[in-house]
């Protein structure tokens, strides 16, 4: 072969390496502006909150590297999040690698998410894990655990944790007097004993539900019984046991009374109840409000 023919032959090779990388490289770029176009629109149904057609969206975007599949993880799970839906949104903002931008923040509304459902000890592992480096990051951190300690009614876990409340940031300062507030008003709570209730009632009618807090319940239940009791005494005396007046008086006597013992107990457990669900709701009320600051 002359040497002609092999800088014929070589101009050639190059020539189609030359095409090659410029191919893949057009259909890079291509690709990165349709992604970019696609999840620009995606993000924009965020903002107008068309959630559910934002997810639609993303769903059928198809990332070709890792900060892709970071970004659209992200744009997924916080549209879910906005949606309601935080068992799917926690999961998809825990797929966020460590290099992602996104990270730090989907690894705490991740957390949340899990403590929102439920979850609190999935959320307690989330935040746990994270490595931060930043101060103020540590200190949001240190609150979220807070909060979950509270959640969990762990007192002794919270008063540890809250003895590095400083209300120095503004971005959960009136947050961590909340807490606070509401770690007190746990501690303070006197529950009252269902079955004690329901002996209270069984002794004295409507005592029970007194005892409970719920004194005009008491008093009316207590009228209420006695009335019939005195009737079904009565119409027992005058009558006997056959008489009808005495079996009905009589049985209205004994549901009434039977309620009055029910109603009771079941007031002292709805109050115990109602108590426990308020105070989570504000817990999970006031961990939410700093994470919305923090990385709004």
């Amino acid at each position: 072969m002359t040497n002609q023919r092999k800088r014929k032959y070589f101009r050639l090779i190059i020539s189609m390496i030359l095409f090659v990388v410029w191919t893949n490289s057009l259909f890079a770029q291509q690709n990165h502006y349709s992604f970019q176009k696609e999840f620009s629109f995606s993000n924009y149904l965020i903002l107008q909150n068309e959630f559910q057609e934002a997810i639609f969206v993303l769903d059928k975007i198809q990332p070709t590297n890792s900060d892709q599949t970071d970004s659209l993880n992200y744009l997924k799970g916080w549209a879910l999040y906005n949606d309601k839906q935080l068992k799917e949104s926690a999961v998809f903002l825990q797929k966020i690698s460590v290099n992602s931008r996104f990270h730090t923040k989907s690894i705490f509304f991740s957390a949340y998410n899990n403590y929102h459902i439920g979850y609190i000890c999935i959320g307690d592992s989330i935040l746990s894990s994270i490595i931060l480096n930043d101060e103020l990051e540590k200190t949001l951190r240190n609150f979220e655990l807070a909060g979950s300690s509270l959640l969990k009614r762990d007192l002794a876990d919270f008063d540890k944790r809250a003895s590095h409340f400083h209300q120095q940031y503004y971005q959960f300062a009136n947050e961590e007097e909340k807490l606070l507030e509401l770690r007190k008003r746990i501690g303070d709570f006197n529950p009252k004993s269902p079955v004690v209730a329901g002996i209270l009632s069984a002794i004295v009618p409507g005592l029970g539900k007194i005892y409970s807090g719920h004194v005009g319940g008491g008093v009316s239940a207590f009228l209420v019984i006695t009335a019939l009791g005195a009737i079904t005494w009565e119409n027992y005396h005058k009558a006997g046991t056959n008489n009808p007046k005495t079996w009905i008086y009589g049985s209205a006597f004994a549901m009434t009374y039977a309620g009055n013992i029910f109603g009771s107990v079941y007031s002292v457990k709805a109050y115990r109840d109602e108590f426990e669900q308020h105070i989570s709701k504000a817990v999970l009320f006031n961990m939410h409000i700093p994470l919305r600051n923090f990385f709004n």
